[in-house]
């Protein structure tokens, strides 16, 4: 709550400032977690193909 009362303190320029600080944030965390994303489907993509390709040769 006190961080809403200390927004009504700032001057407008320095309300643009901190969203535009805010925003570029949280196009860093879309980028970063759509990266994360692709990087398991990556791993779980060559994983799945090791494994099919080791089953054959595999002792049972």
């Amino acid at each position: 709550m006190l961080f809403m009362v200390g927004l009504d303190t700032l001057s407008r320029d320095e309300k643009a400032a901190l969203l535009a600080q805010l925003n570029a944030f949280n196009r860093w965390n879309v980028l970063y977690e759509g990266a994360q994303q692709g990087l398991k489907k990556g791993k779980d993509l060559v994983l799945g193909v090791s494994e099919s390709l080791i089953k054959p040769f595999s002792p049972r």
